[in-house]
């Protein structure tokens, strides 16, 4: 998973004639290596529902899974992480390489649906295995629901 973000990531400089900072290319292949999971976050295209109430359902998981992720004191992000690029500027496609990547590991039944990957929840020790690390979990500022809303 790292190569690959690293190998979209370089693809995407190269397009753009931009320079490859090493230290975005090496933090690719870190950043997948200190998660415990990497999911896909992928919308099925081919429904009779409009593609936004797709996304939004598949956002709305996503924030379950993160929220989850908080109470068993995992850390959790979603990346973009180089699903499009240049080549492929419009919501509803992906780079050739993730998508090959994404019908890889599709079981054999599932091959021909048609699916957009909107990017990776990376899941993982909040700190990554640091031996010794002195940082603690970040402390809550939420205030109480009633703070924000007004039942009537």
């Amino acid at each position: 998973m790292g190569t690959l973000l690293q190998d979209l990531y370089k693809a995407t400089m190269l397009k753009k004639g931009l320079p490859i900072s090493q230290a975005k290319f090496d933090k690719k292949l870190k950043g997948a290596q200190l998660s415990s999971h990497i999911i896909a976050i992928c919308v099925q295209t081919d429904t009779k529902n409009p593609l936004v109430e797709e996304v939004s359902s598949v956002a709305m998981a996503v924030q379950n899974m993160h929220l989850m992720a908080t109470c068993h004191g995992a850390g959790a992000y979603w990346s973009s992480g180089g699903v499009h690029t240049p080549d492929t500027p419009s919501l509803v496609e992906n780079p050739q390489q993730t998508s090959q990547f994404l019908r890889e590991c599709l079981p054999e039944n599932k091959k021909d649906e048609s699916i957009l990957c909107l990017g990776w929840l990376y899941i993982g020790d909040y700190y990554g295995d640091e031996a010794g690390s002195k940082k603690k979990w970040p402390v809550s500022k939420r205030t109480p629901i009633e703070d924000k809303v007004t039942w009537k």
